[in-house]
């Protein structure tokens, strides 16, 4: 039987990944956007902790964290307040018809948008906030060791 994944070339040298940086770009909006309502933790009455770990970073930490990367990337205070009306309050605007021309301006704003996703979802990756493995569930872990006093 034949294989039958696709194949793909090595990257070369150089070569620019626009993939990833889309992708933690994405999954951090989204779990930016989720964590502005789900801030109350539950305390299990069954017998559990009900103590957090205080070192883990929470919700609030995760927004300010996002909020300082998307600051540090855009300047602009009109730009910076499209993109939260664009991508947290979800005012994308639809794409044009079939056959409809897009006009200069919103393809102008369209590769302006492309080019803040990109450089914000390096940034994220950079500091650590989207994890390289793939997730944001990494920020929200943190290791517990001994202290050797």
């Amino acid at each position: 039987m034949a294989n039958r994944h696709r194949k793909t070339r090595p990257k070369e040298k150089g070569e620019i990944n626009f993939r990833t940086p889309k992708k933690a770009f994405d999954e951090t909006i989204d779990a930016y956007v989720k964590s502005m309502t789900t801030t109350i933790q539950a305390i299990p009455l069954a017998g559990g902790k009900g103590t957090r770990n205080p070192a883990a970073p929470d919700a609030r930490d995760f927004r300010i964290d996002v909020d300082d990367v998307v600051h540090a990337i855009i300047k602009n205070r009109t730009h910076l307040l499209c993109f939260y009306e664009r991508y947290v309050e979800g005012n994308i605007p639809d794409p044009p018809a079939e056959g409809e021309s897009v006009k200069p301006e919103e393809l102008r704003l369209q590769h302006l948008y492309s080019r803040y996703e990109q450089q914000i979802g390096r940034l994220l990756i950079k500091r650590g906030i989207w994890a390289t493995n793939g997730h944001v569930g990494a920020y929200f872990k943190s290791i517990r060791k001994e202290r050797n006093d």
